[in-house]
């Protein structure tokens, strides 16, 4: 009598890797400009500049990317932005950065799993 074949169990490490393979899409830059503007967080600092910090968000629109990339695509741009600014770098980016990703984003499910992403990177 054959012997049964053990069915394919994913290894955990292999779910994490496909779910860092997950691509999204950036709202056009139309939507994308109108709910950078509608963002309303602010700190100690600054608001944000829209002149400035909009533009580097911007070229991005409309475009396809990795999920698991966002975070870091928004933090790089924002440590662009504020190097010439005597502003805490970090509470700058914990408050918006995940404003940033809902209005980047418009896949509700890929919003959240950025959030995640960003929320490891930040814990370690």
């Amino acid at each position: 009598m054959p012997e049964k074949e053990k069915p394919f169990t994913p290894s955990l490490s292999g779910v994490k890797l496909e779910l860092n393979r997950e691509a999204g899409r950036f709202v056009n830059e139309t939507v994308m400009l109108e709910r950078l503007r509608e963002i309303k967080y602010r700190y100690e600092g600054e608001p944000l500049d829209e002149d400035v910090f909009f533009p580097m968000l911007l070229k991005y629109a409309g475009e396809e990317t990795l999920i698991s990339g966002v975070p870091m695509l928004i933090v790089g741009e924002m440590r662009q932005y504020a190097a010439d600014k005597k502003e805490n770098f970090r509470a700058l980016a914990a408050g918006y950065v995940p404003l940033v990703i809902d209005a980047m984003l418009d896949d509700p499910k890929a919003r959240l799993r950025a959030r995640l992403f960003l929320r490891d990177a930040l814990n370690g």
